[in-house]
């Protein structure tokens, strides 16, 4: 490890100490940035609202981007100069796969979680030396919550309400939410959908962890979505009482939904039900 810049600022920026906040790092030298590495990952969630508070755990088996930038308390000679990092053991991370331009030009990485454990992310200056670190926990996944996905904003819902009443002859754009002990994970998976209830709702258009569902006629809608080794599910109502903005608790169990195998036979799914993402 390089030698620690902090150590060398805090007699000479006394007057313009380290800084304060959710997405700072430990010494208080960097401020660190979720990039958007598929859609639907939940660090693009962090991206799009930056007041949102930073997510510290990150997904086993999914590829993350993170950036960072420095403080005005590292001396102006200094410029950012790249991502390191540090597993708790060798098994637990797959190093920065190349660097990017994240977040307003700010220099950063993806990496690859491999097992649950410990991982401390190092922010280096230009010079080799340590600016900052960070720390994140890798979790397994657990569950599955399925959610509305509209960023901007749809109408009849906001980004990330649980999907209650639609109406037919309608889409509506959904995403996956992988949880860990409760607690939401950043990362992109791969993601396997299928509608156990084709005659009533197709999947359209997968794209990361974010689907497309036409909703063909009133009826109750079963989907199925697997990653990560993980199979939930959910159902909502169509009925042509139109859409309907849904409270959390209201309509369908957002965690694990519908039990997967109820409603419709698996087979029903075949008829082009079933189809995947990426992440």
């Amino acid at each position: 490890m390089g030698a620690v810049l902090a150590v060398a600022l805090v007699p000479a920026c006394a007057d313009d100490g380290p800084s304060s906040g959710p997405n700072v790092g430990s010494l208080g030298y960097a401020t660190f940035s979720w990039g958007c590495a598929s859609e639907g990952d939940f660090g693009c969630d962090w991206a799009w609202d930056r007041g949102s508070s930073f997510p510290r755990a990150v997904a086993v088996g999914s590829s993350v981007e993170l950036g960072f930038s420095l403080t005005d308390a590292v001396p102006d000679e200094l410029d950012p100069g790249w991502l390191e990092l540090v597993g708790s053991r060798a098994d637990v991370v797959a190093g920065l796969s190349g660097y990017y331009d994240g977040l307003d030009g700010e220099p950063g990485g993806r990496f690859r979680a491999l097992d649950a454990g410990l991982v401390t992310v190092m922010a280096l200056a230009s010079d080799g030396t340590v600016a900052d670190f960070l720390e994140l926990e890798l979790r397994e996944v657990d569950t599955l919550g399925v959610v509305r996905h509209c960023p901007g904003g749809c109408g009849d819902a906001e980004d990330g309400d649980p999907v209650a009443m639609v109406a037919p002859h309608e889409a509506i754009d959904l995403r996956a939410v992988p949880y860990g002990d409760g607690v939401p994970l950043v990362g992109a998976l791969d993601y396997a959908w299928q509608s156990l209830t084709p005659d009533v709702a197709v999947v359209r258009d997968p794209r990361g962890g974010v689907i497309t569902v036409e909703l063909l006629r009133r009826g109750t809608a079963y989907l199925r979505v697997e990653a990560a080794g993980v199979v939930d599910g959910i159902s909502f109502e169509v009925t042509s009482e139109g859409p309907h903005r849904g409270a959390a608790g209201e309509g369908s169990d957002t965690g694990t939904g519908s039990d997967t195998g109820t409603g419709s036979d698996t087979d029903a799914g075949s008829d082009g039900g079933t189809t995947g993402g990426g992440g």
